[in-house]
């Protein structure tokens, strides 16, 4: 019989501390979020809701016994998003499976680490797509909600040409990034200070975050320098002092104009992006015939999706089963959902940043 595998071999030592740390998952805030506070799908096999997309404009000042517009006018559509799905395989062999065996202390469980992983690596996966998009994906991204119309020239079903107010916020930032710039961008998708309309989240890579850092210098050594940064967590929206989270995870944060900007590793190089999560959802559905999946568990591999426990999120496991032709076992993790924007012009990104 040939020697265990390098696999086998890392998780029965009897050295080893049980569960794994992982080391290649990238780290997405926005799909920690997005996933840690997902809304249920809807009964229906479509998200679907009507928005209004322009002003009647027929009431108005009189006098006497002027004569009133009785005119119909229609002032709104449906937008609709389908349900999108991604797989990821749970291949268990069976000979790995025999020998790994022994005390809970001494063993980090094959079947649990191999569960565990192919959660991680479909909502790494996700994250991606989710953030970017793909044009072979049947996931919205937040690339897609925040254009303009000049990649994604529709949204939730309806032409961007036709409703200009579905369209996002995409500006070429020229290759510089300034406070001026962002603060463009801030007005651009806010309809002033109205509580529910600020952006509530500046995405970008570690390289962008550098430049925005850089232009806030003077205001990060004067605010910063005693409790460090703040951090944000799954659901705040306004960043807390890293003393205050009281057992929660958070992740670091820059503020500008009360918007804190984190670096997530999926963004495309030189985006920044101004989100209003209050108007950004991921909606998550269940198969009755498969299994909810418990995204808390940290035995098999410990990653920052472990964080994302909100009961709605949309993975289903099908349980493991028996290969015909090969000793092993197959199992299947689905991620059953689909982003969606019900105000595509609360969202933004500024492109093209290379310096400050």
């Amino acid at each position: 019989m040939p020697a265990p595998s390098t696999r086998l071999q890392s998780l029965i030592n009897t050295a080893l501390i049980p569960g794994a740390v992982d080391q290649v998952i990238n780290y997405s805030p926005a799909t920690l979020r997005l996933l840690g506070n997902a809304m249920e799908w809807p009964v229906g096999s479509r998200l679907e809701r009507p928005v209004k997309i322009a002003s009647t404009n027929l009431g108005g000042a009189f006098t006497g016994l002027q004569e009133f517009s009785t005119s119909d006018v229609a002032t709104s559509v449906k937008l609709t998003y389908d349900l999108g799905a991604y797989e990821h395989p749970v291949v268990v062999p069976g000979l790995e499976k025999l020998l790994n065996d022994g005390s809970e202390a001494q063993r980090t469980s094959l079947v649990t680490y191999k569960i565990e992983e192919a959660k991680a690596e479909v909502a790494s996966g996700i994250a991606t797509l989710m953030v970017n998009g793909n044009s072979d994906s049947d996931f919205v991204s937040i690339r897609d909600i925040a254009d303009d119309g000049g990649q994604t020239a529709s949204i939730g079903g309806q032409s961007r040409t036709t409703y200009s107010s579905l369209q996002g916020t995409d500006t070429a930032s020229g290759g510089t990034v300034s406070l001026t710039k962002i603060r463009t961008l801030i007005n651009a998708i806010s309809p002033g200070a109205i509580a529910g309309g600020y952006p509530t989240f500046a995405l970008s890579d570690q390289t962008v975050l550098g430049h925005v850092e850089s232009l806030l210098s003077p205001i990060i050594q004067a605010q910063y320098g005693a409790s460090g940064y703040p951090q944000l967590t799954l659901k705040s929206r306004a960043p807390v002092k890293g003393a205050e989270l009281l057992g929660a995870s958070g992740f670091n944060a820059i503020v500008y104009a009360g918007i804190p900007f984190v670096a997530d590793e999926t963004v495309t190089a030189q985006a920044l992006y101004m989100l209003n999560e209050d108007w950004l959802q991921w909606y998550g559905k269940f198969d009755p015939d498969l299994q909810k999946v418990d995204l808390g568990s940290d035995k098999g591999v410990q990653t920052v999706y472990h964080q994302a426990p909100s009961k709605f999120h949309g993975f289903n496991w099908q349980d493991l089963m028996r290969a015909i032709n090969q000793y092993g076992e197959v199992g299947h993790l689905f991620l059953f959902g689909q982003l969606a924007s019900w105000q595509p012009r609360r969202q933004g990104v500024l492109t093209g940043v290379t310096g400050v």
